[in-house]
């Protein structure tokens, strides 16, 4: 009987080769798909923070204008109450004791 030489191990390793080629292969296609998933994120988040950054700067001059606008309202306001002042204070002067 004739027998043929057959190496496992080598059979075994080719296998092994063929399974981490596969792999790598597997992993390369992988990782392309997240690097461009990421991409995609990264795109999506600086539209995003653009938009905020926008809205941040629109609120900013809404509250410095209705800031400059209760300034305005408060000194006007104190002018009266100093104007009433004074007119109280004459009027008690002129008053006699």
């Amino acid at each position: 009987m004739a027998q043929v030489a057959f190496d496992t191990l080598e059979a075994v390793d080719v296998a092994t080769r063929r399974d981490l080629d596969d792999a790598k292969k597997e992993l390369s296609s992988e990782v392309t798909v997240v690097k461009r998933d990421l991409e995609d994120v990264r795109k999506e988040l600086k539209s995003d923070i653009a938009l905020v950054r926008t809205e941040i700067t629109d609120v900013r001059k809404d509250l410095e204008a209705k800031i400059d606008k209760l300034s305005l309202q408060l000194t006007v306001r104190l002018g009266g109450m100093l104007v009433a002042a004074i007119g109280v204070l004459a009027a008690l002067i002129k008053l006699p004791f």
